[in-house]
């Protein structure tokens, strides 16, 4: 399915985590960084960072450092994700969809309620009531 730039942009800002395995921590991590160990033979502690600039952030200091590094971009375990990450429907044409029927329902509730209150409506109804009865 066709994705939209603000699909895209969803899915990098909201889906999407850089996982990092390094073998030494760096001396200083930036905030929102998570750590947890492996148990590895190559590879001691994976950082999670979910914001894409903080990674970059992260991965110049392990260059500068000289940290021996591995990085993945895979995608969070969030409740929202099958809602952003719909592989076969895009994400904004579907909250258009949503808006739009939203629209055209309330929009067709006061239509009929304003009917259900005009004198047209309650002559129609005697006239049908009067041939029925008749």
């Amino acid at each position: 399915m066709f994705q939209t730039k603000f699909d895209r942009w969803l899915k990098e800002n909201f889906v999407y985590e850089h996982h990092i395995r390094v073998v030494h921590l760096p001396t200083k991590l930036p905030s929102g960084v998570k750590v947890s160990e492996l148990q590895s033979n190559q590879y001691h502690y994976l950082l999670t960072v979910k914001n894409k600039t903080k990674a970059e952030k992260l991965i110049e200091q392990l260059k500068a450092e000289g940290n021996a590094f591995k990085t993945k971009i895979a995608e969070g375990s969030h409740w929202y994700n099958p809602l952003i990450n719909n592989k076969h429907k895009s994400f904004s044409f579907r909250i258009f969809w949503w808006v739009v029927i939203a629209s055209l329902t309330i929009y067709l509730f006061v239509r009929i309620r304003a009917f259900l209150q005009s004198d047209f409506y309650f002559e129609l109804k005697s006239h049908i009531q009067e041939v029925l009865g008749a």
